[in-house]
């Protein structure tokens, strides 16, 4: 807010606003609304009902309520306020226990942890600009496993005879670099092509070639984006395949894919098992939770996610639908998960994408269920044109929708970060 319109509010400095909503919080029902915790600000600094009435520039609250929102977002990015369910704010066990100086210590080594990772991009902006502007640009290409090497190599053919402006820099196959050097050696071989080159072209993997998921968590690539787009000449399955044009946004770091495993037992020691549970179709309780956890043999899984994850490539997602809206496309963002019981896990994801979906009006958005989608895959492809999904259904979804125009190699992707991108 400028410094003019924030006097005239009878507003103080963020830092001191900051200060102000924390000691309010401490006192106030849990949980809170941005109105509640607005009101509370206005009245503790004594705002006339003109400076309460004044609206922020969309004209949908108060500049108060708008500015205390504002800092009510920068207080649960530091993990001590959290939102229960959309519209409402509490404190964490965590925050009701902390002193305003202890949160602002905390608060400033994450500000501080951003600012470092903000220059370690922008320097690796500057690498990449300073040797595009005196070379061409470097492309490194990882061959991969199995019969990917055999399609990369084909592909290269056709590359390098259209002679293009472009230094390839090939690796060895995920064979080869087994053979010839330890795990650790290819790991730091796949690791430098990947830093010194702009991007990395790669096949794909069986776990035998190093370095891999360097590409995806090492440099953050949060959003896998697959355009799945029917041509002439595609062998479809589908009795009608022309007009498929849309493009899958695969969130790409979280979910199942952290590899988070265990025995069973593990979850039964932990207590998590102990309490009462709601199990099956019916969704009715088990009387004593899971207790036949430490009694069987058995294996699991954490799937997880994070709001400042999701937040992001929802954010990225909407900016395609709005880049392909101005291309004349429907310019609408479809969101799919197994909602209906995985309430606290998949629904929270549709929920925040729904959140920063309302961020943009000229965006339509919607939602199904994961198993009512695979079947809108193939019964109705015509009628999307962004998806955005969780890493596990936009790993299969994608490959279904791959799928329907002919087939994996006719939908390649890319996977990109804030500041890096590599292709598959």
């Amino acid at each position: 807010m400028p410094q003019s319109t924030r006097e005239q509010c009878g507003l103080p400095t963020q830092a001191v606003l900051q200060e102000i909503v924390w000691d309010l919080l401490h006192g106030m029902a849990m949980p809170v609304t941005k109105r509640d915790a607005g009101e509370a600000v206005a009245n503790r600094l004594g705002l006339s009902e003109e400076q309460r009435s004044l609206m922020e520039p969309k004209g949908q609250y108060p500049y108060v309520d708008w500015e205390v929102g504002w800092v009510l977002s920068q207080l649960k990015l530091t993990g001590f306020l959290e939102q229960p369910r959309t519209g409402y704010w509490q404190l964490t066990d965590d925050g009701n226990m902390l002193s305003f100086e202890e949160f602002r210590r905390r608060y400033g080594e994450r500000e501080r942890a951003k600012r470092e990772a903000q220059r370690t991009r922008d320097r690796r902006r500057l690498l990449r600009k300073a040797r595009t502007m005196t070379e061409q640009p470097t492309v490194a290409v990882l061959p991969g496993d199995d019969a990917a090497p055999e399609a990369v190599h084909a592909v290269m053919t056709v590359l390098q005879a259209m002679e293009l402006p472009i230094e390839w820099r090939v690796l060895p196959d995920g064979d080869e670099i087994a053979r010839t050097m330890s795990r650790e050696e290819g790991e730091a071989l796949v690791r430098r092509a990947a830093d010194e080159c702009d991007t990395v072209l790669f096949g794909s993997t069986n776990g035998q070639t190093p370095g891999v998921g360097y590409f995806r968590w090492g440099r953050e690539t949060y959003a896998n984006v697959r355009p799945i787009r029917w041509r002439p000449g595609f062998r479809s399955p589908l009795a009608e395949p022309e007009g498929i044009d849309y493009v899958i946004v695969r969130e790409n770091l979280e979910d199942l894919y952290a590899g988070i495993e265990g025995d069973l037992a593990d979850v039964a020691a932990s207590g998590l098992a102990d309490g009462p549970r709601v199990g099956g179709v019916s969704r009715t309780p088990v009387a004593g939770g899971f207790r036949h956890f430490a009694e069987a043999e058995g294996r699991y899984a954490i799937k997880y996610f994070t709001r400042a994850n999701v937040e992001r490539v929802a954010h990225f997602a909407c900016r395609l639908a709005q880049r392909r809206c101005a291309q004349g496309y429907p310019g609408k963002l479809t969101c799919s998960a197994k909602t209906n019981v995985l309430r606290r896990s998949d629904g929270w994801f549709v929920e925040i994408a729904g959140e920063v979906a309302a961020g943009y009006p000229d965006i339509e958005f919607e939602t199904f269920i994961a198993d009512d989608f695979a079947r809108r895959l193939v019964a109705s492809p015509h009628d999307l044109d962004v998806v955005l999904l969780p890493n596990l259904y936009g790993d299969i979804f994608s490959d279904e929708g791959a799928g329907t125009i002919g087939g994996l190699g006719l939908a390649p992707s890319g996977c990109f970060g804030d500041d890096w991108a590599y292709f598959e």
